[in-house]
């Protein structure tokens, strides 16, 4: 399945997604499926970013699950953000997101003082959230949250 962070911004380098051949003189069949491929990832990116979900699970641990499960390979991205609207305000510490099921990964802030835990109330209930991985966690919004 083909994701945005898969693809390369150089026009020509993308000649194939996921397994569709699309390099110059491909068949119609590949560039159907090629195209179909890529309007799925659009549409994964623009409804991970743009909030569409909600959150479930139970405090402290949000739960978000894609319409489309993000694949075990690569898992979390880094760089890579996610947008959701919380089911419940936070109220202990640590806050955690587990997103597909990929496993539950803290969510921390920046502040003056470094990266930290949230403190209760950072995420109110119906909040949009958007965090960014890091590699190790996710960031709300890369910094404090914003109410």
């Amino acid at each position: 399945m083909t994701e945005l962070t898969g693809l390369s911004e150089t026009d020509s380098a993308n000649t194939s997604i996921t397994g569709a051949n699309v390099d110059e003189g491909s068949p119609m069949a590949s560039l159907n499926d090629a195209i179909r491929n890529l309007s799925g990832a659009i549409a994964r990116g623009y409804n991970r970013l743009t909030g569409k979900y909600a959150s479930t699970g139970t405090a402290p641990n949000y739960v978000l699950t894609p319409t489309v499960a993000l694949a075990a390979v690569p898992g979390y991205v880094l760089g890579e953000r996610y947008s959701f609207r919380a089911n419940f305000t936070n109220t202990a510490t640590p806050t955690t997101l587990n997103i597909s099921t990929l496993g539950a990964k803290t969510i921390k802030k920046k502040t003056g003082a470094g990266t930290v835990d949230l403190a209760a109330g950072d995420i109110q209930i119906g909040q949009p959230v958007t965090v960014e991985y890091d590699g190790n966690r996710p960031l709300v919004n890369g910094r404090t949250v914003d109410w």
